[in-house]
């Protein structure tokens, strides 16, 4: 978690939220960092008492994060250090229907619906370009009137705009987000939410790494490994965080934009 990003977005408790209690902002509690990036600590709520932990970097800001870490172990303990001659092992012998291998095509699917356009050496024909930077490209022109009529000459390092991408799986659009507000001469932040901590985790890796790799799904339980250099700038105006749609953990109107892609079919209660 980016220091700079938990300072402008200010995050507040999910609980006392879920429970009606008011917005009580998050005291952070470092162990370990690097430079900007919290590695390991706790955001902590000085009116309900709860923690929230940073585990690898990914701060878990959910209503009930002991619940969120037992029903996802898998995806926190995903190997994303490890090889793919590793990973294939794995997910042979634990089979189709284990968590391991049916969170192995998530990411693989995703993966490939994010990043495939930019890979090189894909020889498949007749594959449409990943829609996500026409998706930015029309969101952030759709934002531009807004923001020139009501931010103009406010807008600096202390004050930029705030983007929140909600359910932002492997980053893509977050990414791509940024990429037209910087080249619009903006001062902007990109935040984007997912609650699959494996895919918050990549996205984290591409951002800081400039490369993204994956297992490709190819047929059946067999997978080529893919890895693609990610060239775009301002990475560090950049970041992800586990977080629930439905329990949004920030002020109501503290964010400037927001953008969405495939949720409303992922959540219990799409109203």
């Amino acid at each position: 978690m980016k220091i700079h990003h938990f300072n402008q977005f200010k995050p507040i408790c999910p609980n006392c939220s879920l429970q009606e209690l008011g917005s009580f902002p998050l005291k952070l509690q470092i162990r370990t960092q690097a430079n900007d990036i919290v590695e390991e600590g706790q955001l902590f709520c000085t009116n309900c008492n709860m923690v929230y932990p940073i585990l690898n970097g990914i701060p878990i800001i959910v209503s009930d994060p002991a619940v969120f870490i037992k029903q996802n172990l898998t995806h926190i303990l995903w190997p994303h250090q490890q090889s793919f001659f590793f990973q294939q092992w794995i997910g042979e012998n634990s089979g189709p229907t284990s968590s391991f291998e049916i969170s192995r095509q998530y990411i693989s699917t995703y993966g490939w619906s994010h990043y495939h356009d930019l890979d090189g050496s894909d020889t498949e024909q007749n594959i449409s370009p990943s829609n996500l930077p026409k998706m930015a490209q029309s969101c952030s022109l759709f934002f531009e009137q807004n923001t020139n009529e009501t931010d103009s000459g406010v807008l600096n390092d202390s004050n930029p705009i705030k983007i929140l991408d909600v359910g932002s799986a492997v980053g893509r659009l977050s990414i791509e987000m940024l990429r037209r507000y910087k080249s619009n001469s903006h001062q902007a932040l990109v935040l984007g939410i997912d609650m699959n901590f494996s895919m918050v985790a990549l996205a984290q890796k591409i951002i800081r790494e400039k490369r993204f790799e994956y297992a490709k799904r190819t047929l059946g339980m067999t997978y080529k490994w893919k890895s693609i250099g990610i060239s775009f700038e301002h990475m560090q105006h950049v970041d992800f965080w586990v977080a629930d749609a439905l329990c949004i953990p920030f002020e109501h109107r503290s964010i400037d934009h927001v953008v969405s892609c495939n949720v409303l079919d992922c959540v219990a209660d799409p109203i």
